[in-house]
Parts: structure tokens; C-alpha cells; sequence
């Protein structure tokens, strides 16, 4: 054919054209093959559920709530209190805005305070069902083991195997501070996002609370409720709940008046707390 009727035709023109569509339509082909790798589901397939509380609005179950305020706010009271609640179940009300929803043990990892002369003691005043509670020692191992670690498996499989023992009926573990679960430096956010997460699936695993306490910042003064909670970004965003105590300056001094108990971040309802 000669040049002139080729080029008339289209020629290369035409050609490079149909390569540049015939291109497209591979490109096409291969990102839609890659759009059913995508960790994605239908929402249709999805069955609702109902959120379960340990603590109606306060403390959910399978889920990780942080309790958080400044040194000498009553953290440790109101601590023992709600670990009370738990072992002795409906009935054991606190308060009109937070009474358990149901019953259990409790596991209680305490790095701070001496088991016989502080917590225990805590524990009798609050009416705690003693025998419905079981500390865990975080410090020394037994039998020449390393000590107690949520990121030892070996541990994993002895907590499962201790919610066995009790028939499943494992109501809400503390771990004070949360901190301690942390692999190394708390303050690296992510060492401590591994840390926060693996206790948010050990409560879903075990089917119970996790209720870690923390702490506030030095300077709190102008910053946001969230901002409050002392540590790095992920021990603010991976909890699904944080109770916040802070006591009123120059409030009444009887009947509990003297501290507040409010939400800096909760998925059921916001605006609420009580004195």
C-alpha cells in the first residue's frame, strides 16, 4: 500500500491509538482483580449484636476502658469499688449512675501497691467477695520463670486456661498501671499500641473487661479531656472507653462530693457523669 493511503487511513496513528485502549483495558482488568483482595466485606452479611456492659454506659465487656486521673483523686478507691461491684453483682450499687449489670471473679496485676497492707485492705472496705479475687504477681516468677507478661503466650494460655477452670465466668481484669503491660518503654507509642491492643483482644478472647488505670498530665490546665491522659497517642486511641476522676477544688468534704467521675471518650453516651 503506498505511504500516502496508509497515513490516510490512520497508519501508526491509528495503531498506537488501539495499543493505548488495549493497554487501559489491562489496566482495568488488573485493578479489579486486585479490588477482591481488599479486606472488605458486605455490610448485609454483618449481624448486629448487642453491646454487652459490665457496668451499664461505663464499662463495656471484651473491650479495654482506661480509669484515669492525678495522684490522690481516689482512683484506688473507686477501683476496689467497681472490682467489688463485679464479684457481688446486681444489687451492689455505687451509685444511681453505675451499678454492675452482672458478676464475676476478678484478676487483679497491681505494680504499686502491697497486696496485704494496701489493696486487700481496699478490697474489705468496699465490700469485695474476696474469694472471687486473685492477684497476679508482675514481678517475680515462679520456679525460676520470668515474671508475669501480657505479651508472654505462655501467660495467654494460662489466663484461657484459668477462665476454663472458672466456667467462663471471668468478669473484669485491672491492671494498674497500665503501663505495665508494655513491653519496654511505655513511652513508645509503638511498643505501646502492640500493648493496648493485645489487651483489647484479650477481652474479647476471654469474654470479659479489661480496666487499666492511668495517669494525667502534670499541667492539664487549657487542654482537652483526651489530651489529659498522660503517655504516648495510642493510649488514647485504642481504648474504646476513658473514665476520667478529678476532685472539685474547695467542694464539700462528705458523701463522696469531693470528686467527679465524667467520659473523655466512650462510645455509648457522652455526656454524662456524676459528683
Amino acid at each position: 500500500m503506498p505511504q500516502d493511503d496508509f497515513a490516510a487511513e490512520g497508519g501508526p496513528g491509528r495503531f498506537a491509538k488501539w495499543t493505548e485502549a488495549y493497554g487501559q483495558e489491562l489496566e482495568r482488568l488488573r485493578r479489579r482483580r486486585e479490588a477482591s483482595k481488599l479486606p472488605m466485606i458486605s455490610a448485609a452479611s454483618v449481624k448486629s449484636t448487642r453491646r454487652i456492659w459490665l457496668y451499664p454506659d461505663w464499662l463495656p465487656q471484651d473491650e479495654l476502658t482506661l480509669l484515669v486521673g492525678a495522684a490522690n483523686v481516689g482512683k484506688t478507691t473507686l477501683l476496689n469499688a467497681l472490682v467489688a461491684g463485679v464479684t457481688r453483682g446486681k444489687g451492689h450499687q455505687l451509685h444511681p449512675k453505675l451499678a454492675p449489670h452482672g458478676s464475676g471473679y476478678v484478676l487483679m496485676v497491681n505494680r504499686e501497691d502491697d497486696a496485704a497492707t494496701i489493696i486487700r485492705p481496699g478490697l474489705e472496705a468496699a465490700g469485695a467477695d474476696l474469694a472471687k479475687v486473685r492477684f497476679i504477681d508482675g514481678q517475680t516468677g515462679s520456679d525460676g520463670e520470668s515474671p508475669f507478661s501480657f505479651a508472654n503466650e505462655r501467660d495467654m494460655d494460662r489466663l484461657l486456661g484459668f477462665a476454663e477452670q472458672i466456667n467462663g465466668n471471668l468478669g473484669l481484669i485491672t491492671v494498674d498501671p497500665v503501663y505495665f503491660a508494655v513491653d519496654g518503654d511505655f513511652g513508645n507509642n509503638t511498643k505501646a499500641r502492640a500493648a493496648y491492643e493485645r489487651l483489647a483482644s484479650i477481652a474479647r478472647r476471654l469474654r470479659c473487661a479489661v480496666l487499666g488505670v492511668a495517669h494525667t498530665v502534670r499541667s492539664a490546665e487549657g487542654k482537652g479531656l483526651l489530651s489529659r491522659v498522660a503517655g504516648p497517642p495510642a493510649i488514647r486511641e485504642v481504648p474504646r472507653g476513658i473514665m476520667l476522676m478529678a476532685k472539685i477544688a474547695s467542694g464539700p468534704t462528705t458523701n463522696g462530693g469531693t470528686h467527679i467521675l465524667i467520659h473523655a471518650k466512650n462510645k455509648g453516651r457522652m455526656q454524662d457523669g456524676f459528683e
